[in-house]
């Protein structure tokens, strides 16, 4: 794949590049390896990351809830949380009101709606976003792939969602709207 072609385009190469026929698809033992690798990686740069955020008291969704809040210009309902972080919307609004009940958050007076109670960060929750943002760890351990191989591997990975999506009848969160910040 090239570097700086659009992610739509990037997917469409490798959709298009869908086996078609049962002898090319990948054997079953092949599939195990990649599924294991998969959950070895997800869960040991999970673990770097509590390592991370435990020495300031948060936790790696606390620190996902910070920056989906900071991203959306500062406050956000409960609904779009839960999209966000790919999280249950009754579990999010528990973690919501832990961290309110820690100072993390603060409920937006009035803005009781079908989709969602806001949220907005407090001084001390934007004083967590900005230590929660340093990565140094998971810099270090994404620094080893070159940034091409990065590409492809985000491309590869979220081509891989947006199939299993498909398959469970769900709309897939573009990519854009889960790595870039929106303006306020």
């Amino acid at each position: 794949m090239k570097t700086g072609t659009s992610t739509a385009g990037t997917l469409k190469g490798i959709k298009n590049n869908r086996v078609e026929k049962p002898e090319d698809q990948p054997p079953k033992e092949e599939i195990q390896d990649l599924l294991r690798l998969l959950g070895w990686a997800r869960d040991k740069v999970r673990r770097v990351r509590e390592r991370e955020l435990t020495r300031y008291g948060l936790n790696p969704d606390k620190g996902a809830v910070l920056i989906v809040i900071q991203n959306l210009g500062g406050s956000a309902r409960t609904d779009d949380i839960a999209r966000q972080i790919i999280r249950e919307r009754h579990s999010v609004h528990e973690l919501l009101r832990r961290m309110e009940k820690s100072g993390l958050l603060r409920e937006i007076e009035g803005e009781h709606r079908k989709n969602g109670i806001r949220f907005e960060l407090t001084e001390k929750g934007r004083a967590a976003y900005r230590l929660v943002v340093k990565r140094p760890l998971q810099l270090r351990i994404f620094s080893v792939l070159p940034r091409k191989e990065r590409q492809r591997l985000r491309d590869s990975l979220y081509a891989l969602y947006s199939e299993a999506c498909e398959a469970l009848g769900e709309k897939s969160l573009p990519l854009s709207s889960t790595f870039v910040r929106k303006k306020r």
